[in-house]
């Protein structure tokens, strides 16, 4: 394939954007991804195929100001677990959610467009200038955010390192402060919005893939055995309310 050094910066950014959104998941794991209006959605990764045992789960490539958070529920309790009582989940400001927006564009239009269209080393210097603006935006105003959320400052240090050598980066970076700030949130707590929102159907039927699914992966006699058919009985007769 014959492609240009220009094009072959556009493709590696973006592969390596993707690379670093990709999520691999846990059977006992979903995540909460924050949308319009401060809602938290649930998430599940590709049940029909995994990567090292783990679900590949890929969040809106559109959507980068998104924060999210990873919950692990107990697969011998299901929808019995426990509620969290009071709710603790990321909160990313502003500033940065709208910087990762703004250099998503810079990035995967603005540079694109100086490379292929106009051909002027100017605006191209201008593009990548307005892409590390961008970025020093993003990182401090996360660095504000996650420090608050007991996150390390060395942790959010070596994040920012690899933002600002890797740009693609940065684009992930109100995911990857999210991801490393502790949830406060059980199953309960997501069955119950579900449910408020008229959801609970689906959220039902993704728990009872993955009961079933470790069911058939224990050997008959197992401990864990019974617990899990339990939970399972539980969310069948929940499905048929």
């Amino acid at each position: 394939m014959n492609l240009s050094a220009e094009a072959w910066l556009v493709l590696l950014a973006t592969g390596l954007y993707l690379y670093d959104a990709l999520l691999l998941l846990r059977h006992d794991e979903l995540v909460l991804v924050r949308s319009a209006g401060g809602r938290w959605r649930p998430a599940f990764g590709a049940n029909g195929w995994k990567i090292a045992g783990q679900e590949p789960w890929l969040p809106n490539p559109l959507a980068p100001w998104q924060a999210l958070a990873r919950v692990r529920w107990k697969l011998d309790q299901g929808l019995a677990e426990a509620a969290a009582g009071e709710l603790r989940l990321p909160r990313i400001g502003r500033l940065p959610r709208i910087g990762v927006a703004l250099l998503g564009l810079t990035m995967f239009v603005a540079l694109p467009l100086c490379l292929f269209v106009l051909r002027h080393t100017a605006a191209t210097l201008a593009v990548i200038a307005a892409m590390y603006a961008c970025i020093a935006a993003v990182l401090l105003g996360l660095r504000r955010d996650a420090l608050a959320q007991g996150l390390a400052p060395g942790v959010f240090r070596l994040l920012a390192l690899e933002c600002v050598a890797c740009p693609p980066f940065c684009v992930n970076a109100v995911r990857r402060v999210s991801l490393r700030v502790a949830p406060h949130v059980t199953l309960a707590d997501v069955a119950s919005q579900e449910a408020a929102a008229g959801r609970l159907d689906e959220l039902k039927r993704q728990l009872q893939l993955r009961v079933n699914e470790q069911i058939e992966a224990l050997p008959e006699g197992s401990a864990r055995l019974p617990a899990l058919q339990a939970t399972a009985r539980s969310l069948d007769r929940e499905a048929e309310r």
